[in-house]
């Protein structure tokens, strides 16, 4: 019996997954989506009554209560109530002794689903396994209990030959078919924000590339004027290096904002065409492939636009060069200071020496501290900002060290993955994309070195960015 029952679990599991995916072209909550969910819940239901494990002529039991319990839980009142109605129908249409009991298990798996249901929307835990499985048990033993009424008085003697089985075997297909649907809903929810993120990219890529085409176009006239008006020479020439530093800072801060959205939405399609996730149906495939190939499009064309062509998507190639630390390190501080000022917290700088002259990329060591200088000004709300560079055996030793609410233990190392950021209440306010120290570890090791945290909360926090004094010629 045990074996019947559950190949019987096994083939409405399947028949629940292929029921999941015929109603995923309507909007969840939509009337075609609840009248086609009650319609095929209804009929996965009758498909398991045409292969039960028969106790007796007209006493049956198959996987009625599981799929109409699940109906009701995902579904709500009335696709469960569409479902419950064909099923006890057709449990009429049988008939048999058993035929009553059979609507009431219908109708008392349908019930508890649709308040499971609603218990859902007030709170997501009830979608744990714990509770999944303890409505199992619930739908079961009430269905168990039921039993005692089929006429002739055979309950109680059905009910110890089947107790057992029904109580293993049910509630953990219910848990199984529970599982699969809502795994189905949460890669379904996934997708569709991978398409609200692709159209905001795309947006936002056209209008960057319009204003960077108009800029394109203002800086050829000025160099058309240059060749005609010497006498404007000097001034052009400090413009253009205004232009120049900005188009800089504008590569530097555009890199947050669109490759790793971009690489995340590749990454995520490049999975689910891969089958990892499971197999997709040919329309989803047909979707998904749209999705990559235009997330594949954005990321070269913002690579294009942004002059990133030593980034690729899994290299980075540093382009070493000999040149002063010191500079670019007061030079960060002071682009800083205002904000610092703006805040009252007292920015300080404390070099090793003068001139500190090592052979590395310095436009990622730039990003690299001042995102580390950013966020300290950010998150600091009183007290103070410092940054130390010096060299030791080692190599070169870069800190930047605050007095605001610190990093908890838990989060010290997750606090580097991107997208991560922590909650209020640790006095870090989630603003910005959660991208700054993810890229900064990042630039660190593409550098040879690493980037490290000390941080006690309510104290402070002290990020390390250690470097070779030589950069390595490229890292994968």
């Amino acid at each position: 019996m045990v074996v019947s029952l559950t190949l019987n679990i096994a083939l409405l599991v399947a028949l629940t997954v292929v029921q999941q995916t015929v109603v995923r072209r309507w909007q969840p909550g939509s009337v075609p989506y609840v009248v086609s969910s009650g319609i095929l819940f209804g009929g996965v239901a009758i498909l398991g009554m045409m292969t039960p494990v028969v106790m007796a002529e007209g006493i049956i039991y198959d996987g009625r209560s599981v799929i109409l319990g699940i109906a009701g839980l995902f579904t709500g009142p009335v696709a469960g109530g569409i479902a419950a109605v064909m099923a006890a129908a057709y449990r009429l249409h049988l008939g048999g002794p058993g035929a009553i009991v059979g609507v009431a298990v219908i109708a008392e798996a349908t019930v508890l689903g649709v308040a499971f249901h609603y218990i859902r929307r007030r709170s997501e835990r009830a979608m744990s396994w714990p509770l999944l499985l303890a409505l199992g048990l619930l739908v079961h033993v009430v269905m168990l209990a039921l039993q005692y009424a089929i006429p002739g008085g055979v309950g109680p003697d059905i009910v110890r030959h089947i107790a057992l089985p029904v109580l293993v075997v049910y509630p953990l297909g219910m848990l199984l078919v529970a599982r699969l649907m809502l795994d189905q809903e949460e890669r379904y929810q996934r997708e569709q924000r991978l398409s609200a993120m692709n159209e905001t990219l795309e947006r936002e890529v056209a209008e960057r590339t319009s204003e960077l085409a108009e800029a394109n176009e203002e800086l050829a006239s000025m160099n058309e004027e240059l060749t005609s008006m010497n006498e404007m020479l000097a001034t052009l020439n400090e413009e253009l290096e205004a232009a120049n530093s900005a188009k800089s800072d504008f590569l530097a801060s555009m890199s947050h904002e669109f490759r790793t959205p971009l690489n995340s939405i590749i990454g995520f399609t490049d999975v689910l065409l891969s089958g990892m996730a499971g197999e997709l149906a040919a329309e989803q495939r047909k979707q998904i492939g749209m999705v990559n190939a235009s997330g594949k499009h954005l990321l070269a064309l913002v690579n294009d636009v942004l002059d990133l062509a030593k980034i690729e998507a899994r290299k980075l190639v540093p382009e070493p060069v000999v040149f002063d630390l010191a500079v670019e390190l007061e030079a960060v501080v002071g682009t800083m200071r205002p904000q610092a000022e703006a805040k009252g917290l007292l920015l300080t700088s404390s070099l090793c020496r003068a001139h500190i002259e090592v052979e590395s990329d310095p436009r990622m060591v730039r990003q690299i501290i001042l995102n580390l200088l950013s966020n300290a000004v950010k998150f600091t709300h009183e007290g103070a900002v410092s940054l130390d560079a010096r060299c030791d055996d080692d190599g070169l030793r870069i800190e930047v060290a605050d007095t605001g609410p610190g990093v908890p233990t838990e989060h010290q190392t997750t606090i580097f993955e991107a997208f991560t950021q922590l909650d209020g209440h640790t006095g870090l306010a989630p603003d910005g994309t959660g991208l700054g120290l993810a890229i900064s570890l990042r630039l660190a090791r593409a550098l040879g070195g690493e980037l490290r945290l000390e941080s006690t909360p309510g104290k402070g926090s002290r990020f390390t960015l250690l470097l070779p004094t030589a950069c390595p010629e490229s890292v994968t």
